[in-house]
């Protein structure tokens, strides 16, 4: 068993331990609940960092990833789960493309394809909040 696994199952498992000793004392719950909280945080800390590490950015944000750990840990693990297996495969396969475009790929997506970065906007182009700039 690894280090962060058991990490992810002592907060797991403790916060259920102890939510079970709210039958003597009513504390316990309120332990149990900041142990919970904490494991679904490290569990969207997770998330957060496979999304970026596999240019994932289409599909939330930190508070997303944070509400996903708390709220769903059964499937965002699944998911991270999902995400590192194929995720390798999807980075080998888009290396193998002829013409070399799993390189370009990423860097479209990192920099707006060479827009001046997130935000700038150019003539005819829509800024945020749907204008035109001229």
């Amino acid at each position: 068993m690894g280090l962060w696994t058991g990490a992810f199952s002592l907060l797991y498992y403790m916060a259920i331990i102890i939510t079970i000793c709210t039958a003597a004392l009513y504390q316990w719950a309120l332990i149990g609940c900041t142990f919970y909280i904490g494991f679904g945080t490290f569990v969207g800390l997770l998330r957060n960092h496979m999304r970026v590490k596999h240019f994932i950015r289409e599909h939330g944000d930190i508070a997303t990833d944070l509400l996903c750990g708390i709220f769903a840990p059964m499937f965002t693990l699944s998911q991270i789960e999902e995400g590192a297996v194929h995720g390798a495969d999807r980075e080998q396969e888009e290396e193998r493309r002829p013409g070399g475009e799993g390189g370009h790929q990423r860097h479209h997506l990192s920099h707006r394809g060479g827009q001046g970065g997130a935000g700038a906007t150019g003539p005819g182009r829509r800024g945020r909040r749907g204008e035109e700039n001229h």
